[in-house]
């Protein structure tokens, strides 16, 4: 009975880890339409032009815009953190050879999914 527990949540932080790349990968390739699938039907988003509580379709089209502004953003991961059974954060950098922000990125697991919660970009520069 153990083996079968130990094995189940193996497998379910495995896909937790692939979601959690996802979301990464969508950002390393500046992908609003990919990054939005892992938003939560409401997202606190914070950048530049955009501060505030949005839908995720409306969150969707205002990183889509930002990302159209800034082409040429280069994503990293700083450092990642939070509780094994609550909220996760990766704190990260955008950059480019004019621009740089700091990025937060706060999500969550909900029904065996990861959720972005709020999404955060602030310029360093």
């Amino acid at each position: 009975m153990r083996y079968i527990i130990l094995f189940s949540a193996l497998i379910i932080l495995g896909n937790i880890s692939a979601q959690n790349k996802s979301f990464q990968s969508a950002l390393e390739q500046n992908d609003a339409k990919g990054l939005s699938e892992f938003f939560a039907l409401k997202i606190d988003l914070n950048l530049p032009d955009a501060k505030g509580l949005y839908s995720k379709k409306q969150a969707a089209l205002i990183l889509a815009d930002f990302f159209k502004k800034n082409e040429g953003l280069v994503y990293a991961v700083k450092h990642q953190g939070g509780a094994k059974s609550a909220t996760k954060f990766d704190i990260g950098e955008f950059k480019n050879d004019l621009l740089s922000y700091r990025t937060y990125i706060l999500y969550q697991e909900k029904d065996g999914s990861l959720q972005i919660i709020e999404l955060r970009f602030e310029p360093t520069k």
